[in-house]
């Protein structure tokens, strides 16, 4: 499409569902009423209307029920190059199958690209939910300093159990004594 190349991913309700609570919990983030990108003219009724719509109300073209899963390959300022580069791969492409183990919120740049370094968070899918604090982190200031993997990451002093870290959420979900042992986070 244009100077963009992309992989086509192949819609599940699972990663629909899972778009869709992104968008609804990420929604006082959005910066409504960007620019719509050109591409989004050439495309016909009522799909146009409804991308400029979703553009209006939550800043992107491809939300909800216009949510077009792909895996962006490259981008370049040259589209004849672009198109050069797309025809020197091999023909037909193989069908590539994968499971996803980190999912990123990060912020994006001029062409849709995620920048690097510009994440909001960090979420290891393949682990239990406080696993990647825990695995990462063994001292209080490391730990406290990561604020974007699984959401943040805090130090933690249970009674009777080793200080370790843990994820901020996982956290908030300790039971309060008298149902559960005293504890410490640093919050």
């Amino acid at each position: 499409a244009g100077s963009f190349v992309m992989m086509t991913v192949l819609p599940s309700a699972c990663l629909q569902l899972s778009c869709d609570l992104i968008v609804n919990g990420t929604h006082s983030l959005a910066m409504p009423n960007q620019t719509a990108p050109d591409w989004v003219f050439s495309l016909t009724e009522p799909e146009r209307s409804e991308k400029l719509r979703y553009i209006q109300e939550f800043g992107s073209p491809n939300v909800f029920l216009q949510f077009q899963p792909h895996v962006s390959i490259a981008w370049g300022p040259d589209p004849v190059a672009v198109a050069a580069a797309v025809a020197a791969l091999p023909q037909p492409m193989e069908e590539v199958t994968f499971q996803a183990e980190i999912l990123a919120l990060g912020s994006v740049g001029p062409h849709g690209t995620v920048l690097q370094h510009k994440n909001f968070a960090i979420y290891n899918m393949s682990l239990p939910h406080d696993e990647a604090c825990r695995l990462m982190y063994f001292t209080p200031s490391s730990c406290n300093a990561d604020m974007i993997s699984n959401g943040g990451c805090v130090w933690c002093r249970v009674l009777g159990r080793p200080a370790s870290c843990t994820t901020k959420f996982h956290a908030r979900q300790l039971p309060p004594p008298p149902r559960g042992r005293p504890f410490h986070c640093d919050f």
